[in-house]
């Protein structure tokens, strides 16, 4: 039964990132990364300082990890919500990760259509992980 409920999980996660992506065509990719990379951005060039992009990505997975910990720790189930939903929001920092290590210049269509299913892949199994142990873990507590 825990496999088919991670199972049905991974499958709605890979079904939303999909359609964000088959609909959207990458907006999502550049709207996120400019929201959250230029808010991390401004924030530092408040106090002075100019920072590298791998340090923006840092400071994003951090929050991305400390959202993931809020969403484990809140008891309060509309702020475990909002949390899930700040989640996959900060998980397009996947596809910023994968495009700075595999630098790939390339108008191959099957090559690009590859690296967009990775990407889809990771955020939905990363996703899966943390809502599949969310729910055992509201599940112990009843």
């Amino acid at each position: 039964m825990r496999k088919n409920k991670f199972l049905i999980i991974f499958i709605v996660s890979f079904v939303i990132y999909l359609l964000i992506e088959y609909l959207f065509e990458n907006s999502m990719f550049y709207l996120m990364g400019g929201i959250i990379c230029g808010s991390i951005n401004k924030v530092f060039t408040f106090f002075g300082e100019r920072v590298s992009d791998y340090f923006t990505y840092l400071v994003w997975l951090l929050l991305l990890i400390g959202n993931v910990y809020l969403f484990f720790r809140s008891q309060y189930k509309p702020l475990k919500y909002f949390m899930l939903s700040v989640i996959v929001v900060f998980l397009y920092l996947f596809d910023f990760i994968l495009v700075s290590i595999i630098k790939i210049e390339t108008t191959e269509i099957k090559l690009i259509y590859l690296m967009m299913g990775f990407r889809i892949l990771c955020k939905s199994l990363f996703l899966s992980i943390v809502v599949y142990l969310g729910l055992r873990q509201i599940q112990k507590s009843h």
